[in-house]
């Protein structure tokens, strides 16, 4: 736990040394592109390092992203075409708000797939006579039926014209020697921070400028009032808050999972301009008091940020109208095949390697005769499902459910689970919510979660002996009760508002 507090530390040292929230090229603020590189960085692996490979060798780097761009054209290529010819002949239609996605966030929902985030959205809004666009970035494959604009192959063209783009024209207010010293802190820093360099940086900040014209376009022939991103920090989410920065409309992150202060790409933004930085989006709509209160924080400093009382937008969805859905019948059909105690083990496609489940792994193979364990993989790790099954074999983890509770909506699992354990998913956040205790087995997950969860309603396990006793004690707590803070509305008007004032 002390190395992440040392890299939240450190980032925030950094703050402190170098003039960064002055630091622009060609108009773009670019320390949110660094900072939130550097945490990610240093706390996953580089996961998100975004230009690594680019450092280390020019060629390796186009060409893996070239050959991406391939293959992802290959297999989306009918949504492709789809969208290009709906977006052709569509007449001048006007929508009121526009908004980004990125395949991460579907359920099924009475036999259909459903987007937790957009939908509720959309069927809220059209109840008030306002309508929203929907586009879709994402390099996995897709589910033939869903009904999505893919436009990754578009942003990755963008994109890729404002790589090539030359960097000796670029305008930057960067001091060489001021940044010159940041790299040698960088380089000279007992952590292994990733390398930077000027060039790479300004290769970046055009990519964004660049696909932010397509959303400009976007938003100009449909009339767009204000646009809604979910995980607002991937470069091409970054690119369209820049677009609605650019074009005069409201930009809003939906929160997705954790927000805490050591989570850099919302907590503790120190060095920030008054004006705001134009890569990040202009409201926050959050969860609950403790999110809203760790943007509000910083937000307050400047005279753009601001964040929304919001709420859960799916559990507050399926509340209202999920009595009757199919898939809660599923759910309880699941439970009765074993009368055990009921574990929830969720998974993130970042942290679900042995070296991250090993603790796991052993209680589960010794107590899948004690308790039913139900296991949950990131939508992003459905083609990973075979990997988790070698690790269970390994293990000799003979009796679990994973088929199921992988497309079934959380929330109806989450009523129906005794426990939830997990190594740092967000999702323990959402089963406090229901009453629902967690087991915790990891520093990171501590450090990002300790604060946000009712003490009573949490765990930290060291080891498999600790995760099972915890498991045993909350089994025997469990105390099924929503909390439900009815802000969801609070949301919902803040967006019905901004539709009428921008009439």
């Amino acid at each position: 736990m002390e190395r992440y507090e040392k890299i939240t530390k450190t980032i925030l040292e950094i703050e402190s040394l170098f003039n960064v929230k002055e630091w622009e090229i060609n108009n773009i603020h670019v320390w949110p592109l660094l900072r939130i590189e550097i945490y990610y960085y240093l706390t996953k692996n580089a996961y998100q390092a975004n230009f690594q490979l680019e450092k280390n060798n020019n060629f390796k780097y186009y060409y893996s992203k070239i050959r991406t761009s391939i293959v992802n054209l290959f297999y989306q290529f009918p949504f492709l075409i789809r969208f290009i010819v709906n977006t052709i002949f569509e007449s001048k239609k006007s929508y009121d708000f526009l908004y980004l996605g990125n395949q991460s966030s579907y359920t099924i929902i009475n036999e259909d797939t459903f987007d937790k985030f957009y939908d509720p959205i959309r069927i809220t809004l059209s109840q008030k006579g306002l309508n929203i666009f929907k586009l879709e970035i994402g390099r996995r494959k897709t589910n033939g039926n869903l009904p999505q604009n893919i436009i990754q192959p578009i942003v990755d063209f963008y994109g890729f014209l404002g790589i090539i783009k030359s960097t000796k024209s670029a305008k930057t207010n960067i001091s060489s020697t001021e940044f010159d010293e940041f790299i040698a802190y960088c380089n000279n820093h007992e952590l292994n921070f990733p390398a930077f360099d000027i060039k790479s940086l300004i290769r970046r900040t055009n990519k964004i400028i660049s696909v932010s014209k397509y959303f400009t376009k976007i938003i100009r022939k449909y009339k767009i009032k204000a646009g809604i991103v979910i995980c607002y920090y991937s470069d091409t989410a970054m690119a369209f808050n820049y677009s609605c920065y650019k074009n005069k409309i409201t930009s809003i992150d939906i929160q997705h999972g954790n927000q805490n202060e050591n989570h850099l790409a919302y907590g503790n933004w120190r060095s920030i301009p008054k004006s705001g930085f134009n890569l990040l989006p202009q409201f926050f709509w959050t969860w609950g008091p403790f999110e809203y209160n760790l943007i509000k924080k910083w937000a307050s400093k400047t005279n753009y940020h601001n964040c929304i009382l919001g709420g859960h937008i799916f559990i507050d969805y399926l509340k209202k109208y999920g009595g009757n859905f199919v898939e809660k019948k599923r759910v309880e059909k699941l439970k009765s095949k074993r009368n055990r105690p009921i574990v929830l083990l969720t998974l993130s496609w970042d942290t679900s390697k042995e070296n991250h489940l090993k603790h796991c792994l052993f209680a589960m193979s010794k107590t899948y005769n004690e308790f039913n364990w139900w296991v949950r993989l990131h939508p992003l790790m459905i083609n990973e499902k075979e990997r988790i099954l070698k690790l269970f074999r390994k293990y000799d983890i003979e009796i679990y459910e994973i088929s199921e509770p992988t497309i079934l909506p959380l929330p109806f699992l989450l009523e129906s689970s005794n426990v939830h354990i997990t190594y740092s998913s967000s999702t323990a956040i959402e089963a406090a919510k229901f009453g629902i205790p967690n087991v915790i087995f990891s520093d990171y997950g501590r450090l990002h979660l300790s604060k946000i969860i009712d003490p009573s309603l949490v765990r930290f396990a060291n080891n498999s002996n600790e995760i099972i006793n915890y498991l045993h004690y909350f089994c025997n707590k469990t105390n099924l009760k929503y909390v439900n803070i009815d802000a969801s509305y609070k949301g919902y008007s803040f967006l019905i508002n901004l539709a009428k004032q921008a009439v």
